[in-house]
């Protein structure tokens, strides 16, 4: 696929399964793609993505500096190369010349600095810890308002920009393919119509004007994206009220596939009609829990409290029909 970022082929993140019309068979350029969707509204800023189709249709509207592929491997994007100094606090990146918006202007340092201070500022405490954004020198004096810029961003010069962290972290890197640190337009921030019409540099971008009725949001191909254009020529979000009215959508093709909530697989694993056409995701994702060991008593470990007083296999029974608690 050219490397292209586009997690939407494996079409569901917190979601594990979808149901899908067509069986695997090798990718070709052309056709649209139809989700249907259980929001009416969208937020697509980086800083406010929340649910599982707003990460996924930002993640192809947007790019960072860096990107994933499906096994993890940190692929160039954004940047086209990057430095580590010797004691893995400074990064220096080098932008590609053929890195664009989709308004055709070139991505330079100053976009890079813009958006991730914006986000530094914007974005909830635990988005920056995800995205290892916390981590960069002078974070908290510039959200404390004792800055006016972010001590550990540097702009080098128009192709090249510097990262210095607090400390070495070496998770780092794959942590900037998070959305607090996919860029954005400075001028289109600023303008105030960001919102309305965003504007990254990833594989899909917004289709203006009217869609049909139902439509929720309306992509195509960015033939100018740093990795060419995707397989897809475009994707359509179709809004549905629940469940059923999704179901009834794809059995009469209105729709090509749909997200199944981890709460309904039952119903549909136990279906043989059902069953064929399920695709299960490779998406894995690690929750965290912080604590404040402070509060407990010396002698006992948090982690016992969890795990007898949390029945794991009971919610995942519960959530998703399947699964073993590791013990």
């Amino acid at each position: 696929m050219n490397q292209i970022k586009f997690k939407l082929l494996i079409l569901l993140l917190t979601f594990i399964f979808a149901l899908t019309s067509n069986s695997a068979i090798p990718p070709k350029y052309g056709g649209v793609i139809r989700l249907a969707v259980f929001q009416n509204t969208l937020t697509l800023d980086p800083t406010k993505t929340l649910t599982s189709i707003e990460y996924c249709i930002s993640d192809s509207l947007f790019d960072g500096l860096i990107s994933l592929d499906r096994n993890g491997k940190i692929l160039p994007c954004i940047a086209d190369s990057w430095t580590i100094s010797e004691d893995k606090t400074t990064y220096t990146f080098h932008i590609s010349n053929s890195a664009k918006f989709h308004n055709g202007r070139k991505i330079t340092a100053n976009d890079i600095k813009f958006s991730l201070q914006r986000s530094i500022i914007n974005a909830e405490p635990y988005l920056l810890n995800q995205s290892s954004l916390g981590l960069i020198l002078g974070v908290n004096n510039y959200r404390s308002g004792k800055s006016k810029e972010v001590e550990g961003l540097k702009i080098i010069d128009e192709n090249n920009f510097q990262i210095s962290l607090e400390k070495p972290d070496d998770t780092f890197l794959s942590c900037l393919d998070s959305p607090v640190a996919w860029i954005v337009p400075r001028e289109s921030i600023q303008k105030g119509v960001f919102l309305q019409k965003p504007i990254g540099s990833g594989p899909f971008k917004v289709k203006t004007g009217t869609g049909s009725e139902g439509e929720v949001l309306n992509l195509i191909a960015n033939e100018d994206h740093v990795y060419g254009r995707p397989y897809l020529d475009g994707i359509k979000l179709i809004y549905a009220s629940d469940l059923e009215t999704a179901l009834l959508q794809f059995e009469t093709n209105e729709v090509d596939c749909l997200e199944i909530p981890n709460i309904s697989y039952g119903r549909f694993k136990n279906n043989p009609v059902w069953f064929s056409r399920l695709v299960k995701s490779d998406y894995k994702q690690i929750f965290c829990i912080q604590v404040n060991s402070k509060s407990f008593p010396t002698k006992v470990r948090i982690s016992d409290i969890l795990r007898y007083g949390i029945d794991v296999q009971s919610i995942l029974n519960m959530l998703y029909d399947q699964g073993t608690a590791i013990s």
